[in-house]
């Protein structure tokens, strides 16, 4: 502890642990609200949204500006990202870029924490008897696959390449690896590997729409799910409209909000909603 100097040594390990764990969560618990506070920021950045004319709607509707599966792999990356990036960065430049104690660990060990624990959390979470499906296969199949080839890149260059050593050349085609994901994640996401080529995903429902769009988004949830003669509720018919074409908080948001009920701090309300 910063005023505990060498008197701390007679306390017990046990009292040592547990002050420290806490101290150390305290320090956590800080750093999360830092980088929420960034979030929220590339929240307000990516939830901008602009008017055009739709073809299939034959008139003006409202969309984000951020496709949302390039803010994902991009800003909200990065957001998210932040403090273990800084961490690594802060260890190499004091280490005259050798890797230190922590090295590529405080990088890869968020990865993997993602994508086993984060992952195992999603699925548990589901209540018994419900199930969730995924709406675009084809940008999750991109994803999942630069998930696998950046493990494997990595063993690559630090085993095989160059051992031990990642030379500028390495750390380059790396680094120009990421817009190619980004652009085959935002191929994927407009339909160009599967048959909704040129498709709008990202239409908002109610904060926006006039009431002639609403109309024509109502007529097309009562052409999809209202035949073989089946009568559709108000309640439904809202309900399946806001499921098709409603806005969904964004990843920013959900991560803010979770971060505000743990602090014990109000629910924040996300840009769009301003």
């Amino acid at each position: 502890m910063p005023l505990g100097g060498k008197a701390e040594n007679d306390l017990p390990n046990a009292f040592k642990v547990i002050m420290y764990l806490l101290l150390l969560m305290w320090f956590f618990m800080g750093v999360a609200i830092v980088a929420d506070s960034f979030m929220a920021a590339i929240e307000r950045i990516t939830s901008t949204k602009k008017r055009i004319f739709d073809k299939e709607f034959e008139s003006m509707i409202t969309v984000k500006v951020w496709n949302d599966s390039v803010a994902n792999l991009t800003l909200m990356a990065l957001g998210s990202s932040a403090p273990e990036i800084l961490l690594s960065i802060i260890e190499l430049v004091g280490n005259d870029f050798y890797s230190g104690d922590l090295g590529p660990s405080t990088i890869v060990g968020s990865a993997a924490f993602n994508l086993l624990v984060i992952i195992a959390i999603c699925v548990s979470a589901i209540p018994s008897g419900e199930e969730r499906t995924i709406k675009d296969l084809s940008v999750f199949a991109v994803t999942a696959s630069f998930s696998v080839f950046a493990y494997i890149w990595l063993l690559f260059i630090v085993q095989v390449w160059t051992p031990d050593i990642i030379t500028i050349a390495e750390g380059l085609i790396t680094f120009l690896l990421f817009p190619v994901l980004v652009g085959i994640a935002f191929a994927a996401d407009k339909g160009y590997f599967s048959n909704r080529k040129g498709a709008e995903t990202s239409l908002v429902l109610f904060q926006d729409a006039a009431k002639h769009e609403i109309a024509a988004m109502e007529m097309k949830v009562l052409q999809k799910y209202g035949g073989k003669g089946k009568a559709l509720s108000n309640e439904e018919i809202a309900d399946l409209m806001q499921k098709e074409f409603g806005e969904k908080p964004s990843r920013a948001a959900r991560r803010v909000n979770a971060t505000r009920q743990m602090t014990g701090a109000s629910k924040k309300p996300r840009a769009s909603d301003r």
